[in-house]
């Protein structure tokens, strides 16, 4: 069973692309082809993380699945904006 194990996953994963591909619809296609596209810039780090997140957020509001409300309003929270703030004194002080 465990040498199986791979061509397990490969066949469900080919079983999911197909499923997406034909039986959803045009938005839930255009998700899972960015959420795709996304994973494989994560891991294999070609273009930084957080460079790789805000394109994502980009991706999805200019094909429509989200309003350009819905898609950078998590940058308003008290949260993010404390932690760019580090960010950016982080960055000074590394400068200095």
């Amino acid at each position: 069973m465990v040498r199986h194990f791979p061509h397990l996953l490969r066949a469900i994963a080919y079983e999911t692309i197909l499923y997406v591909l034909f039986a959803m619809d045009f938005q839930l296609t255009v998700t899972f082809v960015i959420l795709i596209v996304a994973l494989i810039l994560f891991f294999t780090d070609k273009i930084p993380g957080d460079l790789t997140a805000l394109l994502t957020v980009v991706a999805f509001g200019l094909t429509g699945i989200l309003t350009p409300q819905e898609a950078f309003s998590g940058f308003s929270r008290t949260a993010v904006i404390t932690i760019i703030a580090i960010f950016i004194i982080a960055e000074a002080l590394r400068r200095s």
